[in-house]
């Protein structure tokens, strides 16, 4: 979950995850039309087919909490606690991501474009238990 107001109009990086190699497996940009980037151990999906959410602007000069969910094939964005959208996420089965790279918050990698962040909360499920439940680690950054 993250709180934010990027620029009016703008569209830039807020996450970048990269292999050990250089290459981007996981972003989230934000801004006029909010994109997941995801890119697994087989190169799915395809650039074309990144979860794109078209009908939601958080460039528009508000304040917004964000948060974002990826379960199985399938990755949501929730908006402001309220606004609620689901998009295929065209991943292999088995999927996995290597993070033995860099973690890069507010651009990308030779990116010209930033972002300014003032407060961002960063949750990730550590385990999973059978009954569907998780431990969940919380960092603030």
């Amino acid at each position: 979950m993250f709180t934010i107001k990027p620029k009016t109009g703008s569209q830039s990086f807020l996450l970048s995850v990269y292999n050990e190699k250089g290459v981007q497996q996981l972003g989230v940009e934000v801004g006029r039309s909010p994109v997941f980037l995801y890119e697994d151990q087989h190169g799915k999906p395809a650039p074309e087919e990144y979860p794109l959410f078209r009908s939601i602007n958080l460039a528009d000069g508000k304040w917004h909490r964000v948060a974002i969910s990826v379960e199985k094939k399938s990755v949501t964005i929730i908006v402001d606690c309220k606004k609620k959208l689901s998009r295929p996420l065209k991943r292999s089965d088995g999927a996995a991501i290597n993070t033995d790279g860099i973690t890069v918050f507010g651009t990308r990698i030779l990116d010209e474009e930033v972002f300014e962040v003032r407060t961002m909360t960063i949750a990730y499920y550590d385990t999973v238990f059978a009954d569907g439940t998780a431990a969940i680690l919380r960092r603030n950054v």
